[in-house]
Order: C-alpha cells, then sequence, then structure tokens
C-alpha cells in the first residue's frame, strides 16, 4: 500500500503537468521548443514535491489509525 501511494502521485503529477504543457503549446502560449525545459522545471520539481507531501502525510495517517482499512462486519442474527 505505501508503494502505491508513491506510484500514483508521481503518475498524476507527470500526466497532469503533461497535459497542462501539451495544453500551453496547442493553444500557442508555449513555444514548441520550450517543452523539454518547462518539464525540467516545473513538472520534475511538481512532482518531487507531491511525493514528499504524499509520504508526509501517508506517515501521519498510519501513526495516527487513520488509513483504510478494509474489515468485515458480523451482522448479529
Amino acid at each position: 500500500m505505501y508503494i502505491l501511494s508513491i506510484v500514483v502521485p508521481i503518475v498524476g503529477t507527470i500526466i497532469s503537468g503533461l497535459v497542462f504543457l501539451g495544453a500551453a503549446i496547442a493553444l500557442e502560449v508555449l513555444p514548441a521548443e520550450m517543452f523539454v525545459g518547462a518539464f525540467v522545471t516545473a513538472v520534475l520539481p511538481a512532482t518531487a514535491g507531491n511525493v514528499m507531501l504524499v509520504a508526509l502525510l501517508f506517515g501521519a495517517l498510519k501513526q495516527t489509525g487513520r488509513l483504510y482499512q478494509r474489515t468485515t462486519r458480523k451482522v448479529s442474527p
């Protein structure tokens, strides 16, 4: 579960950044030559920040016992 909580923000932030930069290029707000520079200076640091914040939040939730846990309820007759 911890690995999944790290992978999801990485993938999500990169996809979001690619869509944002792609839209900026499509709308001709950002020249296509600037894509790599914008990706390296905006998307990668945002990805690193999101991973650190999610790891911190995951650890805090784990310590407080507020992580979602699947439990089965027994219904009394």
